[in-house]
């Protein structure tokens, strides 16, 4: 098969062999950003990070290059790695995309008055960081002053599964039980539909398999269907409650 057709599959493993082996024979470049690209696809990020790494040192005046390698630290969760590279990267171009990972370095790591700082400025330019505020209001318990930026980015942005899972988050958190089943039954509804490959609902005791945990984080269904099992046993529905874990992809 063509490496492309493999990718446009999302055969990642199959992809990633051919990569390495291609690898051998080839300059640093075009090979080595699509073995990087099926690395993060697949959701291995530290591998992801070491083909960069790679391209980084034979190509140093790439910034871009250190930027997606302290974007794949922090997906990994390797904070002050991500950090680390984020502080040396200058290329005035790269500002708006280092200034949302930034923001979410400090919201991750605690420092809450930083990120809130940075999405407050930048809000304007796109959802993440309204998103991105409404999660910290969410962590400090100012839970109205969240849901009504998660509303704002809906009405702007559209509901994509990760705006629904904080506007859901958020009345669970309010004890608004009803309302946060109805927000998680569409991230499930929304999840079938889009992302077939993810394998949910009725089920056997076989095992099943996930191919793109990438598409599984988008989907945000493992947040939702965790929601789900909480308000289950907070209710005392312990039947429910197993259920929800058993369909769980």
């Amino acid at each position: 098969k063509n490496i492309y057709n493999l990718i446009n599959d999302q055969q990642w493993d199959e992809a990633i062999k051919i990569l390495n082996y291609e690898l051998q024979f080839c300059a640093k470049g075009r090979v080595s950003s699509l073995l990087g690209y099926c690395y993060y696809m697949k959701g291995d990020y530290i591998s992801a990070a070491r083909i960069y790494e790679e391209l980084s040192y034979y190509y140093p005046d790439n910034e871009e290059y250190r930027f997606y390698i302290a974007q794949f630290y922090f997906k990994s969760g390797d904070y002050d790695a991500a950090l680390r590279i984020c502080n040396n990267i200058k290329n005035p171009e790269l500002i708006e995309k280092l200034t949302t990972l930034l923001g979410y370095i400090k919201y991750e790591t605690g420092d809450l008055s930083q990120a809130l700082g940075i999405a407050q400025i930048q809000e304007y330019k796109c959802p993440s960081f309204i998103i991105l505020q409404g999660s910290i209001y969410l962590k400090q318990e100012k839970i109205e002053e969240a849901l009504l930026l998660f509303e704002k980015a809906r009405a702007i942005y559209g509901s994509t599964s990760e705006i629904i899972y904080n506007i859901a988050l958020s009345h669970y958190k309010n004890k608004e039980y009803d309302k946060c089943m109805h927000y998680i039954a569409e991230i499930i509804e929304r999840g079938t539909r889009e992302y077939p490959d993810l394998y949910m609902g009725t089920r056997s005791d076989s095992p099943s398999y996930i191919k793109n945990s990438l598409s599984l984080k988008e989907s945000a269904l493992i947040e939702a269907f965790n929601l789900k099992v909480a308000i289950e046993y907070n209710l005392k529905n312990q039947i429910n409650a197993k259920e929800a874990l058993h369909d769980m992809p």
